[in-house]
């Protein structure tokens, strides 16, 4: 059955006000389609999370479309601080959490592997330990030095771009990859956008290489041998123990 569904259906049904919303990917993948969607759709009160909230964010936290923001670095390359959003922070009309790059990967690391929180090597960024209560320090449990930890993230929508997919939500991208997968295994639900829909056959052998290994007499013999000594060597165990429990000397057994 097909996957494919118009860009307003899926935001109309996939993405509900108040939801957490991880828009991933970086400059040629950023999904500002998705977000111009979202704002044309006046969704409210998410959550938005992001490793490098980017100019589409800027953008919904002006149209009115956030609650809250959740980031590791907060500007673009090309513009700099993202002024909307700075200044609806320091006003005090937006929530936030900050953490520091590999602390937003790691959350998604956490929540795609259906852990509470995952540990990180202690960074320079002490004082976003002081800014955020939810990154903690905790001891070494095998006598090192503490320890970060940050809670897992398990967004209830991922938002993922790529060149192109098939319909069946198979997908190949290239350039920069950034926490796409990350934020895909760890979401509820995910939103694939893409810029050309192939053929399953285009995915499936495209960019990609298969090769044939037979297996050749040598190698065959090897394992023939190899299984043969296992199998004689699990015989000779269970003999051996049965013969002991019986009284029989198992000498000849050698």
């Amino acid at each position: 059955m097909t996957k494919l569904i118009s860009l307003s259906e899926a935001i109309s049904t996939y993405v509900q006000d108040g939801d957490t919303l991880y828009a991933s990917g970086f400059t040629h993948l950023i999904p500002f389609a998705a977000g111009h969607e979202i704002i044309r759709q006046r969704k409210r009160d998410l959550v938005l999370a992001r490793a490098t909230p980017d100019l589409i964010y800027d953008q919904m936290v002006a149209a009115g479309c956030a609650g809250k923001v959740i980031w590791s670095y907060m500007g673009n390359p090309g513009v700099g601080s993202l002024r909307i959003v700075r200044g609806a922070v320091e006003r005090g009309e937006l929530e936030w959490e900050e953490y520091s790059h590999f602390g937003m990967i790691t959350r998604l690391q956490a929540g795609a592997s259906g852990l509470p929180f995952l540990p990180m090597n202690q960074t320079g960024a002490t004082d976003l330990e002081n800014a955020n209560p939810l990154i903690k320090r905790i001891p070494d449990p095998y006598g090192g030095k503490d320890v970060i930890v940050v809670p897992a993230l398990n967004p209830d929508v991922a938002i993922v771009h790529v060149q192109r997919a098939d319909a069946n939500g198979n997908a190949h991208l290239w350039g920069i990859i950034g926490e796409q997968k990350e934020a895909a295994f760890a979401a509820k639900k995910v939103i694939l956008t893409a810029e050309e829909i192939v053929d399953e056959s285009v995915i499936s052998c495209t960019r990609c290489a298969m090769c044939r290994m037979p297996v050749t007499r040598p190698m065959r013999r090897a394992i023939m041998t190899a299984t043969t000594n296992s199998i004689w060597a699990g015989i000779r165990s269970v003999l051996h123990r049965k013969l002991s429990r019986t009284g029989w000397m198992s000498g000849f057994m050698e």
